[in-house]
């Protein structure tokens, strides 16, 4: 029997951390969760505390964030720099993982409370090998957020093409380039012919600009819960490139339809 989301956030309160942990599993890689299960989260935690609430507390960095739950991180992450609130040695990085969690929140809360942000020493440094700090990778997610859907995709081809001859992931600041995708995603059928066509195209050199833009276009799908390009998805692990192949995935999971886990175990099926 499959359980409900709403029945699967329910059973956070269940009392043995192995449970927990493998419920918060369930909605690893999605794009957009329920603000039921950051609630039902910041429950646990309150109950458990950061060392017992889950095996793995930095998953909860997936969650969606509403004005209480943004402002519940940024004061554990006070209170975590402040040293009032003590972790087991494992954990240490959990305050990096909160900042991070902070920086996904909502543009408009991340304008209201930017002046808090800039003052707090924790988003003023690169995170995860990331090439900016915390407050300068915000700053761009509300520069980008003012765009429109076709100002973000002029800009996302000219990223690609800029990066067309660097060989890392830190050289073609593919992070940036992901924060372009929001705004293409909320626009929704307008550009899945476009994105189509570029995952159609295996023409295109991969070693160069489309390469990149590819990659970013499985990732579009999987945003825009596109169930119609899952052909193209797969046909993609024929590149055998480790970037793609773990998009995909993600692409897969984040559409989640049982029409595509059903597509998916035929394709195996088929091998």
């Amino acid at each position: 029997m499959r359980l409900t989301e709403q029945e699967v956030i329910a059973g956070l309160s269940n009392g043995k951390i192995y449970v927990r942990d493998t419920l918060l599993d369930y909605f690893e890689n999605r794009h957009s969760l329920p603000l039921e299960l950051t609630h039902a989260a910041i429950e646990v935690i309150e109950r458990f505390g950061w060392d017992d609430a889950f095996l793995f507390p930095h998953k909860i960095r997936e969650c969606s964030h509403d004005e209480k739950t943004l402002t519940w991180c940024f004061d554990e992450i006070d209170k975590l720099i402040a040293g009032t609130t003590t972790l087991k040695a494992a954990r240490s990085t959990l305050p990096m993982h909160l900042v991070s969690w902070a920086s996904n929140a909502p543009v408009e809360l991340l304008k209201k409370y930017r002046e808090r942000i800039a003052s707090n020493e924790a988003f003023l440094k690169p995170l995860f090998y990331a090439p900016r700090s915390t407050l300068e990778k915000i700053d761009r997610r509300i520069e980008i957020a003012a765009l429109d859907a076709q100002q973000a995709w002029e800009r996302l081809i000219e990223h690609c093409n800029s990066v067309a001859d660097v060989e890392t992931f830190a050289e073609a600041n593919i992070s940036d380039a992901e924060l372009l995708l929001l705004p293409i995603a909320e626009a929704g059928n307008n550009f899945c012919d476009r994105m189509t066509e570029i995952l159609a195209d295996n023409a295109g050199d991969h070693d160069s600009a489309h390469g990149w833009l590819v990659g970013l276009m499985i990732q579009l799908a999987g945003r825009m819960r596109h169930e119609a390009s899952l052909p193209l998805l797969l046909s993609k692990f024929a590149f055998d490139w480790d970037w793609y192949n773990e998009q995909i995935v993600h692409a897969i999971q984040a559409i989640g339809t049982p029409t595509i886990h059903q597509a998916v175990a035929e394709y195996y099926r088929g091998k």
